[in-house]
């Protein structure tokens, strides 16, 4: 396991997908090696002709590459991360409206960390290929990350299988090191080839089920080609590529989410966001028109504007109007930003649209100000103009064209 995750060159994800007719948004927690800042959730949809990829909320923690469990609205993970040139394991859970985690350990038992494992729909409980307590070994097992303390030995295994799936009716299926895919008795560890994929990996990779349609996807680079998402036939085992990352991400652990509701509104378009540097800026969008299926909408909307997880404006709105909001920011954390709109009707929400702009730190002028205390979680403490202000270590502040940075 260890050898695998060290392989990893461009980065891990974790994915959530929802439908929307015939196409999925995809959620992931991306771990990219080079740049920390960019670890986090990203999105993107899996229409072969959108190549987007955008941030939903970006946190270096947010890296579920040793087994993860999304059930009811939280993330419950493990997590291999590096830091000084040490690699150390980590257990989280978070909320998966705003990803702030809500408990954290770290992990001292090897059992407890999965190369590929899986939910089990109905249970919440994970099955697949678990590392022994030792560290040396690798077995077929279940294991609940959401209590994080019931793990079951089921079977011994030879080879790692680089992804553990199980359909909306508990079968489970794998992928093993030689590209083979198994039918797999969940309880007993007893496997089936079913057929060859055609793909072939030495890396982690990332499969789900959409719950809908029971259709399998699977995320995967192969040998000496770019990565890409596929779809697996389990009837002959055949991958068939929908569409390749255009970053070469990796990606682990992915999870499907139920469709959008058909009544619920379709996404806000034309979504802008201008910064003017002195703490504050405009940001526009406008209302859909209709609902998920194409039908018109007829009631008022609510809209929420997001930004680092907090909702900064909640308000009503008419179809098809545009809202020009003007905000007061006082603190900025420096550099990428994520902003994020989404609407709600009496059929519930509409998918988030984001937009990720930077915030440039050379256009304020920069000014020193004196730090008149330091408080426990060693935010500095700035007096502005008679107003204490906490800055946390690393963030900026932007007021009136002026930036004060503790560094």
């Amino acid at each position: 396991m260890k050898t695998l995750l060290r392989n990893a060159t461009m980065g891990i994800l974790c994915l959530v997908a929802t439908n929307k007719l015939n196409a999925q948004e995809i959620w992931g927690s991306v771990w990219n090696y080079n740049d920390s800042k960019q670890s986090g959730i990203w999105s993107f949809t899996t229409d072969p002709n959108d190549n987007t990829v955008t941030p939903v909320h970006l946190d270096p923690t947010l890296v579920a590459n040793s087994g993860s469990t999304w059930f009811n609205n939280k993330l419950y993970y493990v997590s291999y991360q590096i830091q000084e040139g040490q690699g150390y394991f980590m257990y989280y859970a978070c909320n998966t409206d705003n990803f702030k985690p809500i408990y954290s350990e770290q992990v001292s038992d090897a059992g407890m960390m999965a190369i590929a494992s899986y939910p089990d729909p109905q249970t919440g409980v994970n099955y697949g290929c678990i590392t022994t307590s030792d560290g040396y070994g690798i077995e077929w097992a279940k294991l609940n990350y959401r209590t994080f303390d019931d793990r079951t030995s089921i079977k011994s295994l030879s080879e790692n299988l680089l992804a553990v799936v199980i359909d909306n009716n508990g079968q489970a299926y794998a992928v093993n090191e030689s590209g083979e895919f198994l039918k797999v008795d969940k309880e007993t560890g007893e496997q089936e080839v079913i057929g060859q994929t055609g793909v072939v990996t030495s890396t982690l990779s990332g499969i789900c089920v959409d719950p809908e349609t029971n259709r399998i996807f699977w995320a995967v680079s192969p040998k000496n080609e770019d990565s890409g998402l596929y779809e697996i036939n389990t009837q002959t085992g055949k991958a068939t590529l929908i569409k390749k990352f255009p970053n070469n991400e990796w990606f682990v652990s992915l999870h499907c989410t139920p469709t959008p509701k058909p009544k619920a509104p379709a996404q806000v378009t034309d979504l802008t966001v201008t910064p003017d540097y002195a703490g504050g800026g405009t940001l526009k969008f406008t209302a859909p028109t209709t609902t998920v299926d194409g039908s018109t909408i007829d009631e008022k909307l609510t809209y929420y504007i997001i930004n680092n997880a907090d909702t900064l404006h909640k308000a009503k709105i008419a179809a098809g109007k545009t809202v020009t909001w003007t905000f007061d920011f006082f603190k900025y954390v420096w550099g990428d930003q994520t902003f994020i709109v989404q609407t709600k009707n009496s059929e519930g929400m509409s998918r988030q649209t984001r937009l990720r702009i930077n915030i440039p730190t050379e256009e304020p002028t920069a000014v020193e100000v004196p730090k008149t205390e330091k408080a426990d979680d060693e935010s500095a403490i700035f007096d502005l103009n008679g107003r204490k202000t906490a800055v946390k270590p690393g963030e900026l502040y932007i007021k009136n064209g002026k930036k004060f940075v503790n560094k």
